[in-house]
């Protein structure tokens, strides 16, 4: 038989919830009705009974995090508990992904996120080769399952959020359609960008940039599954260890809304009394991530835990739902960075984010190890850029925020009528992107070239991209 490919695509997040409501509701479900196990509809999967239970994984792990003085903070039943948040949640197409890797296929696994997934930062005297989770959950796949056909390729991205994502869709298109599996790791930065974890304010602004990120997603052109993998505000774990994700998943009304799964990890480790997020010590309080081990141990292993389950449902039940309609996108600014009619990233190099001229105060370079950008002098005077871009309604300027050494810049759009001024400074204790739009005056059926100008204050100040539509 041939097997298909499976890639999942994993943006992590945190959002795996209720799987378990539906799973009791499907029997008196009448649209289930009519689905047959895989037992029936394929044979019994040899590879059912070849991959070791879910209690034999997390007794292999425990082993290990006792020898280094720990202990295995989750349980089968705290990794289930992780997901259920009491709303309702569609799961046809994890299922679906799930017997694929009960069959034994090519699994893909794409992980986006922020910094803490983009890599682990070690503490002094630790293990400088200390894999981060994503690594880590490929490892997992492979061992457990025996076969070496299971990839996990992380692009996450330190300092993004889920609105720079959405802003870079257009990056996605070749990932995408062979993508069975998104899997989203944002929460924290989200959380920041959107003022959540700083002010304890509403989560409503970050629940637009993620419903238009998630139907895109789900409505790509694979139709793959989409989950969230939250991690919690980690600066203040006592609090965060005692939340629930109604209270602190910025993700929590999109996994709502758009039925998707979303995995809140204090959920995972609450019954252990520690959150397990160690942080670095005063010596290396520069270093604001949690330390490799044991946090994206614990996070590998969770993940792979709601996956070994999810692979356990289907090789008993089969596949026990149907799909639901996704949420069309009806934003056009939403459709526009989907298809940008222009569209240039510093992560693509300074060849291909080229400006027409610039003073000698702007270069293309790196502030910061891996990430690049177009930088302006802090030198006390003002210093131009110019770009020359195919716009028909509207440009977002991506760049960054910062709390301390950054100034700002003012924009000149041909064919807006104001200039829009972007402040590099903010009270948030974190440098993230940001964007902001400028419109044309009087949209176009057509795209156009037009030019925009834009001029530093003095400061430091750092453009990421550059897209229009």
């Amino acid at each position: 038989m041939r097997l298909s490919s499976f890639t999942v695509l994993l943006f992590i997040s945190s959002s795996v919830d209720a799987l378990r409501f539906q799973r009791e509701h499907a029997v008196t479900n009448p649209a289930c009705k009519g689905m047959t196990a895989m037992e029936s509809r394929w044979g019994k999967s040899e590879q059912c009974n070849n991959i070791p239970t879910l209690d034999n994984f997390l007794t292999r792990i425990d082993k290990a995090f006792i020898e280094k003085g720990r202990k295995l903070p989750i349980t089968m039943r705290s990794i289930e508990k992780s997901w259920a948040h009491g709303f309702d949640t569609q799961y046809y197409r994890l299922q679906l992904a799930a017997q694929k890797i009960a069959n034994g296929e090519d699994v893909h696994i794409m992980v986006v996120g922020g910094s803490f997934t983009a890599g682990c930062q070690n503490s002094i005297g630790e293990d400088e080769q200390h894999k981060p989770w994503p690594v880590l959950l490929e490892e997992h796949l492979r061992a457990e399952t025996g076969r070496d056909n299971i990839k996990v390729t992380n692009l996450a991205k330190g300092g993004s959020t889920t609105a720079s994502a959405l802003r870079s869709m257009f990056k996605f298109k070749t990932d995408l359609p062979t993508a069975d599996i998104v899997i989203s790791e944002f929460n924290f930065n989200d959380g920041f960008n959107f003022g959540h974890i700083k002010h304890g304010g509403s989560m409503q602004s970050a629940t637009k940039p993620n419903l238009e990120f998630g139907s895109a997603i789900l409505d790509s052109s694979n139709h793959p599954a989409f989950m969230f993998m939250d991690i919690p505000d980690w600066m203040h774990p006592v609090e965060s260890l005692n939340s629930t994700a109604r209270e602190q998943s910025v993700h929590y009304q999109t996994g709502n809304r758009l039925h998707v799964p979303l995995v809140w990890y204090p959920t995972a480790v609450k019954d252990s009394g520690d959150m397990h997020l160690d942080l670095h010590t005063k010596a290396e309080q520069k270093k604001v991530h949690p330390k490799c081990f044991p946090a994206h141990d614990v996070v590998a292993s969770l993940l792979y835990g709601v996956l070994r389950q999810r692979v356990h449902e289907v090789c008993e039940e089969g596949i026990t739902q149907k799909d639901i309609p996704v949420p069309t996108l009806s934003d056009a600014t939403t459709r526009c960075v989907v298809n940008p009619a222009y569209a240039a990233y510093a992560d693509d190099g300074e060849s291909k984010f080229t400006p027409v001229s610039h003073t000698s105060g702007w270069h293309f370079g790196e502030d910061h190890a891996g990430k690049p950008g177009w930088l302006a002098e802090a030198n006390g005077d003002q210093h131009e850029i110019v770009f020359d871009i195919l716009i028909s309604k509207a440009v977002h300027i991506e760049y960054l925020r910062s709390y301390d050494n950054i100034g700002s810049a003012t924009c000149n759009l041909e064919g807006s009528t104001e200039p829009l001024k972007l402040e590099g400074l903010w009270d948030t204790c974190a440098s993230l992107s940001d964007h902001s739009v400028m419109e044309l005056a009087k949209p176009t059926k057509k795209p156009a070239t037009k030019r925009l100008r834009c001029k530093s204050d003095g400061g430091k100040f750092k453009i990421l991209s550059i897209l229009s539509c």
